[in-house]
């Protein structure tokens, strides 16, 4: 007891926490309300409370140019402007974490710390999480004779990541099976949380649960149903968001409430409007 936490460096040297630098480089964070960027928020924040130093890059950062994600038009995408893209690769860092998929910022900033210890300079930790399947999202957008192409685009794309980076974090071993395999061994398991504090029965004592309570109440009885549903996080295919939908008419008295960033494909968005 009373001794700092560590953790193990790139070549297995041992670092105090409170002296880290990490960057974090993310398309998804706080507010937007998805899985991904509440995974983010709580990275950063565990982090500092450990005393590290964490820079968070973003598309809402002046170190990047953003425009919109094509596969979630609620979201950003973004692209590092070159000037910061260099001052980022020179800084010394003790960890970078990429957060994926399709974060090709953070895939040129992976080679650019690869590339330079080729030549000396020290590397820090380079990580990777990845936190869906890109496989179901092609199914939902693209037409299924274009699946294949797009499937097999995205995997020649990304899976070279699986040698620039030192570690992969996936919240499933069914997550993106192909680039796993492209890490060998070297993936490990990134598990979901929940906070005991906000998700427990005494917390609809709270001010904020007697709110929700009576909200759901004006919602019910605007519905005429008895029970409400409700799903909270990113909209996305591989979470059978659209299973549920699907689900509703064998749900009688059921009413269903969707929070989160992204939306449903059209089909079910009309069955929404239709109230089935």
């Amino acid at each position: 007891g009373g001794s700092s936490p560590t953790a193990r460096g790139n070549r297995g040297t041992r670092l105090q926490l409170s002296s880290m630098r990490v960057l974090l480089v993310s398309e998804n964070v706080p507010p937007q309300v998805n899985g991904i960027a509440r995974r983010v928020g709580k990275y950063a924040d565990g982090l500092r409370e450990r005393g590290c130093t964490v820079t968070l890059c973003h598309p809402g950062s002046e170190c990047c140019w953003a425009f919109a994600n094509p596969w979630n038009f609620s979201a950003s995408m973004m692209v590092l402007r070159p000037l910061a893209f260099v001052e980022l690769a020179r800084q010394r860092w003790d960890v970078v974490h990429v957060v994926m998929p399709l974060n090709l910022s953070g895939v040129w900033l992976l080679a650019a710390f690869r590339f330079l210890h080729l030549f000396g300079a020290d590397a820090p930790r380079l990580v990777v999480s990845w936190h869906c399947n890109l496989g179901a999202y092609n199914e939902s957008i693209f037409p299924a004779g274009l699946t294949w192409i797009t499937e097999t685009l995205c995997t020649a794309v990304f899976c070279p990541v699986g040698a620039l980076a030192d570690k992969l974090l996936i919240p499933t071993p069914s997550t993106e099976p192909a680039i796993r395999a492209a890490f060998g061994d070297r993936w490990g398991i990134c598990s979901n949380g929940l906070s005991a504090e906000a998700f427990n029965p005494e917390a609809r004592h709270s001010p904020e649960g007697k709110a929700w309570e009576a909200r759901k109440q004006e919602a019910l009885q605007a519905s005429g149903c008895s029970q409400l549903l409700l799903c909270v996080g990113r909209l996305s295919p591989e979470k059978g968001v659209a299973d549920l939908i699907e689900a509703l008419p064998l749900l009688p008295g059921c009413a269903l409430w969707l929070v989160g960033g992204g939306a449903p494909p059209p089909r079910r968005r009309s069955r929404l409007a239709a109230g089935s």
